[in-house]
């Protein structure tokens, strides 16, 4: 009799999805300016807007509905194409981190990563003569020195925590269990990021607020900025985050195919 072999077969693990559906693009679907300039307009001329917002919310269909600043939005909306920087960054901007030099407005930017446990800053400049900067100083020209960019007041945070002792805020019982309270309490701050996601989806369905970003570091790839460019503007640590959007641009291999030797 031959020698039996085995075979051992090992259970492949599915690996669990935690993105979200609406955050996943093709790679050559990004921002232009003729859809920017599409969500200013809707804004121009404007002192208020009115958002609404559709969701799902065990099983029924709810409608959200709020008042923001026109000035204010359209302010985002040019720091984050401009920029490129995240949705938290741009959110806890004060008036104090925007100054003119020469030619060049600088702005000075938290670096808010989700592993860093001190917040560092990075500055950076663009030329004032664009003309999505006029959106910007129309804006922050209005405020104080120590004024937040986007403020928001009258926002309740539900906050569900396991205490002894009852503390301050508005308190009710969790049913299920009398060690736990639900904290109701009133926030005056910064605009939170899932509120400015609605305000973008608004104003157009097919954007997101992280998708500036991808956008940008796409358009400067197509532009030929090198990897190392890439982790300057965006602050990366690691040029594999730069890599893909350098392999996907096309002016490397069109400098490359057009050499004459």
């Amino acid at each position: 009799m031959g020698e039996r072999k085995f075979e051992i077969i090992r259970p492949v693990a599915k690996r669990r999805k935690t993105w979200k559906i609406y955050d996943i693009r093709p790679p050559d679907m990004i921002i232009r300016n003729s859809e920017v300039d599409e969500m200013l307009g809707k804004l121009e001329g404007k002192d208020v807007i009115k958002v609404t917002y559709k969701r799902k919310y065990k099983g029924e269909l709810i409608t959200e509905e709020f008042t923001v600043n026109a000035a204010m939005i359209q302010c985002l909306i040019a720091l984050l194409w401009l920029f490129g920087r995240r949705i938290s960054e741009v959110l806890k901007l004060h008036r104090r981190h925007f100054w003119i030099m020469g030619k060049y407005l600088y702005v000075r930017f938290p670096i808010r990563k989700r592993r860093s446990p001190t917040t560092e800053y990075s500055t950076k400049r663009i030329l004032i003569d664009n003309p999505y900067v006029k959106y910007i100083l129309n804006y922050i020209n209005k405020l104080s020195l120590n004024d937040p960019l986007f403020p928001d007041k009258g926002w309740k945070r539900i906050v569900k925590i396991k205490v002894k002792h009852k503390r301050y805020g508005q308190i009710t019982k969790y049913p299920k269990n009398e060690d736990y309270y639900i904290y109701i309490r009133d926030f005056t701050g910064y605009l939170p990021p899932d509120k400015a996601w609605k305000i973008i989806k608004f104003l157009n369905p097919k954007i997101t607020t992280h998708f500036f970003r991808h956008s940008v570091a796409t358009i400067l790839a197509e532009y030929g900025c090198t990897e190392y460019e890439l982790m300057a503007w965006f602050d990366w640590d690691s040029p594999q985050t730069a890599h893909k959007y350098v392999k996907r641009g096309t002016r490397l291999i069109e400098r490359i195919s057009q050499r004459t030797w």
